[in-house]
């Protein structure tokens, strides 16, 4: 496993570089290539990760150069650009020179507690703790002794500065650093292509050989660890810099820490960048030497890799899940090329990134669900889950209405990748996360066990995927089924023979899916699909924990943008006057953020429809405009909100010196059109394309999930309700120019209750609003009804007639005593329609729902009514003598009272229909009843003057 060749593998042919021969002949790069072709690199891009030639510095122990003390002290002498002054060197080889001998004395006790004393001091100055992992790397780190040389270029490079890092100019000394000096040169020349050396890089390396060769000896010399490094870079990185399963090595020494807290910082700072920005380099290596045992600056657990060292990009965060994170930035994953892949490296690495979920599920709060959408009873999700793992069920459907936070939850499950607290005498449970929509035809053979393939990179590695398969018990969480096209023909297998889950140790499934499509979809779950929860608003407690949670991360997000304090190797101990400051400035923002929470449960307590902000994401938009100081008063409809919470979102992505209310409009309508153009397809995930070319800015303004702006890369709106929204607000805008035919020709609405629900209430609004928005209200129900009375006798109108009635119901307009006969609105979504004395004669309302449609005297002589879904009638309940004024349904469901003008009040069993009881008492008709939460108390109002309160019971 040596990176360096033995003897005899040199005398074969691999011939090292030195200083008369640093260009390899012709054979060694036929023979020892890693590098792609040019065909292949022009294919992948200019890419210097793929270009890097590692063999370039694998060195003849035999080498000859003379010895680092001596190389750094003529460095000056021999450094023909004269960087470096003679007296600077003199002043860092002295003090090197001291740190030597400082660890030559120095035993495992005595050097692990200077380490430990070095990163306690480190974060007390952040005033945290140091993470347990980092103590145990520290307690587990190898000791080692090594030869006088091999420390002293180790701290030569880990000095980084031949000026004291404290001067009044860092900045200035940092162009001068010999380590600096030293990657720029090997980077240079590793990554030069084959043929002539230019003289000047030529005359570089010769300077810097010498200490290239001492520092892979004395790295090689410290014992490798397995650990997971973090790495931010601030660099631009495009698309190809690191193709999957490329091969290459980034050049210089490549130094990474493992100090998680880096890791967080990075992530949690560049994520407000755009996704070109940043990036977040994490290595999965087994090659990786801990040099912070001689590092002047150990408290950041600095480790470095051979300079000859090759890695492989990987993949361990699939794509999906960072734009579902709406994280801006890249995580980049390398292994050691050779090394077989590692199931535990792979946990092992999933379980260090779980903080890149952090920011997403700051404010997550566990849902509560029922599992009978009828029964009263509600549970914590997470003891029905526990009791799904601990049975024989295979698979567990999560249903839910949009918005209550069906995706948060399946990310929470799998944030960590091995969850012990379901742990039994079988092991644990190994979560894997998977989007639906990024899956490659997911009803098509196999297409799961590929997905887990690419998103572990195990796709070329049977003996891994063979582990996965028999020595982990397996749940894998499908998100967002209503996110995928139905097929159009049902499958006819299971998911489990589609993918020969049979053959596994152990599979559970947990699929999400939208309430109103979890039968859209065939056999694929199996013809007993087990057991479904359903996710349930929230309720008043939920609400509170759910603002205190959001308003907090907000603030978080508020310090992050003003700048962390000062860290890391400049910082000072904060003085006492600050800490009182800083104590202070809490207290205030503590203050201020219950203020800012009792004025949001206020504003919810008085919206029109409480259920309204029953769902996270609702509650999320709220909170977003009221700390935009958004006039919420005038925010009293659900589309009034999404209008608002996306025209505040583009003015805070408006460059500072373009405000104009006029592009935040202009905008919007780009949004409807891009909603439009989605819907329209029957997609919520497209290809970004050449979208990300718009030289407006709109597509980087759009609050949109997307992970990358490469053509290649996929984006959906950040929520499904934003795309349904903008979906109904833009057939309202076509509507008001009358212009919508096109549009209302070319989909069904049909079953699309969620942009028929924001259409109605766009609608309404304006029905309630001034006078001009009155006379709007009037013209576009005209205009619908005239396109509905389009359609007689023209068949090829029916699709615009039958949306144009589902519109008008939608919006509960009366179509009362309406003249329709003749008329094709076949599937036209008529539920609850009030179409008393309505003429239907002669139409053709196939497959239309009807179901709860009033249709008292209406006229229905020669209606083709095949194929319409109407109300079932489940049970006639007689016993009143005269006409019945009230109902009401007891909270069991069980229970229905009534109440009637024959003065009386009757119990009756809604199951069976049997009359339980009669009370009476009134003198005169009753005209309203209610059952109290108990199910026992009944209260009931009459025109005698009296309230009556019932015990059912007695």
């Amino acid at each position: 496993a040596d990176v360096v060749p033995s003897k005899a593998e040199v005398d074969e042919g691999d011939a090292p570089p030195s200083k008369a021969d640093v260009v390899p002949s012709k054979a060694e790069v036929d023979e020892g290539d890693v590098v792609p072709s040019k065909a292949e690199v022009d294919q992948a891009g200019t890419s210097p990760f793929c270009q890097f030639r590692a063999n370039r510095f694998r060195f003849d122990d035999n080498l000859k150069v003379p010895p680092i003390t001596q190389w750094l002290n003529n460095l000056p002498t021999n450094d023909h650009r004269g960087r470096f002054k003679q007296k600077h060197i003199d002043a860092l080889s002295a003090k090197i020179s001291s740190r030597v001998r400082e660890c030559q004395t120095e035993n495992e006790e005595s050097c692990k507690q200077r380490l430990l004393q070095a990163v306690e001091l480190h974060h007390a100055k952040e005033s945290c703790q140091p993470p347990p992992k980092t103590l145990e790397l520290i307690k587990n780190l190898p000791f080692v002794k090594l030869h006088d040389e091999h420390i002293f270029v180790i701290l030569l490079y880990s000095a980084e500065l031949y000026e004291d890092y404290l001067e009044k100019d860092p900045v200035k000394n940092c162009d001068h650093q010999i380590y600096r000096s030293f990657n720029t040169v090997c980077r240079e020349y590793g990554q030069c292509e084959y043929g002539p050396i230019p003289k000047e890089l030529h005359a570089e390396w010769e300077l810097f050989l010498p200490m290239a060769f001492h520092f892979n000896r004395a790295v090689r010399e410290l014992g490798a660890s397995q650990v997971i490094l973090h790495r931010g870079m601030s660099f631009t990185l495009q698309a190809h810099d690191y193709p999957l399963g490329k091969k290459g090595s980034f050049g210089g020494v490549l130094s990474a820490s493992s100090d998680r807290q880096q890791g967080v910082t990075f992530v949690h700072k560049e994520q407000q960048l755009q996704a070109h920005q940043g990036a977040f380099l994490v290595l999965m290596s087994d090659a990786a030497r801990p040099v912070f045992q001689f590092s002047l600056f150990p408290e950041e657990m600095e480790h470095v890799h051979p300079l000859d060292l090759e890695l492989e990009a990987c993949n361990v965060v699939p794509e999906s899940i960072l734009q579902l994170l709406c994280l801006k930035i890249k995580v980049l994953v390398f292994k050691r090329v050779g090394s077989e892949p590692s199931l535990d490296l792979w946990l092992k690495a999933m379980e260090e990134l779980s903080f890149i979920y952090d920011n997403f599920l700051s404010f997550y709060v566990p849902p509560l669900v029922k599992d009978d959408p009828q029964s009263p009873e509600i549970f914590p999700f997470m003891v029905k889950l526990e009791d799904f793992l601990r049975s024989q069920q295979r698979l567990l459907l999560v249903a839910a209405k949009s918005g209550m936070g069906k995706t948060s939850c399946a990310l929470h499950l799998c944030r960590k990748p091995q969850r012990q607290e379901w742990e039994d005498e079988s092991g644990w449970w190994t979560w894997l996360f998977i989007s639906l929509p990024s899956v490659h035809e997911p009803f098509s053979r196999l297409a799961l066990v590929q997905h887990i393939q690419a998103n572990l990179s195990l796709g070329e590695h049977a003996a891994d995927l063979e582990g996965l398969k028999s020595q982990c018990r397996l749940v894998l969480v499908l998100d967002s089924l209503d996110e995928v096209a139905a097929p159009g023909t049902a499958p006819e297998d299971t998911w489990w023979d589609l993918n020969d889950f049979f053959e596994w140790n152990h599979v559970k499934l947990i699929v999400t899916c939208r309430e109103e499509h979890t039968m859209d979809y065939g056999r694929c779950m199996g013809d007993s699909p087990g057991h479904t929860l359903y996710i349930q608003p929230f309720q008043e407690l939920q609400v509170e924990e759910y603002v205190s949670k959001r308003l907090r991360a907000v603030d978080d997000e508020a310090d992050l943008q003003q700048g962390p304090a000062p860290t890391g190797r400049c910082s000072s101990v904060v003085p006492v006057s600050a800490k009182t400051s800083l104590q202070a400035d809490k207290q205030s923002q503590a203050a201020e953020r219950q203020a800012d929470k009792d004025r949001m449960l206020a504003y919810v307590k008085a919206f029109p429809n409480r259920q309204t902000f029953s769902t996270p994401f609702k509650l999320n938009m709220a909170v977003d405009l009221m700390k935009a100081d958004a006039p919420m008063e005038d925010i009293t409809r659900e589309s009034q909100l999404y209008l608002q919470w996306l025209k505040q979102k583009f003015r805070d992505r408006l460059p500072k010196d373009a405000t104009s209310e006029q592009t935040v409009e202009q905008d919007v309508c780009k949004a409807m059109a891009l909603a439009w153009d989605l819907h329209g397809q029957g997609i919520a995930h497209d290809k970004v394309g050449a979208r990300a070319e718009d030289k407006e800015g709109f597509f980087r303004r759009c609050p949109l999930r997307v992970h990358d702006y490469r053509p290649d890369a996929t984006f959906s709106f950040q929520h499904k309700s934003l795309q349904e929204y903008l979906v109904a607000a833009h057939l309202y805008q076509k509507l008001k120019v009358g212009a919508a035919e096109t549009e209302l020709s070319s989909i069904n609405l049909f079953d699309d209750f969620p942009v028929l629900r924001f259409f109605g209430d766009i609608h309404m609004g304006n029905a309630s609003g001034s006078s001009e928005q009155q006379q709007q209200w009037a013209a576009i129900n005209e205009q619908l009804l005239v396109n509905v009375r389009a359609s007689r006798n023209q068949s090829e109108k029916g699709l615009c007639a039958s949306n144009c009635m589902s519109l008008l119901n939608a919006a509960n307009v009366s179509l009362a005593g309406q003249d329709f006969h003749g008329v094709h609105i076949p599937r036209a979504n008529l539920q609850g329609a009030e179409l008393c004395s309505a003429n239907f004669e002669g139409a053709n309302l196939q497959a239309a729902d009807i179901r709860g449609a009033r249709l008292d005297w209406a006229k229905l002589k020669g209606t083709d009514m095949s194929d319409v879904l109407a109300s079932e009638l489940i049970k006639t309940l007689e016993g009143h003598t005269s006409d019945v004024t009230a109902v009401a349904m007891g909270p069991d469901g069980k229970t229905i009272v009534s109440g009637s003008e024959d003065r009386t009040v009757r119990v009756w069993n809604s199951t069976t229909g049997e009359l339980i009881k009669t009370l009476e008492g009134h003198t005169s008709e009753v005209t309203a009843v209610a059952v109290g939460p108990d199910g026992k108390t009944i209260v009931s109002g009459s025109r005698d003057k009296t309230v009556r309160v019932w015990n059912s019971t007695t």
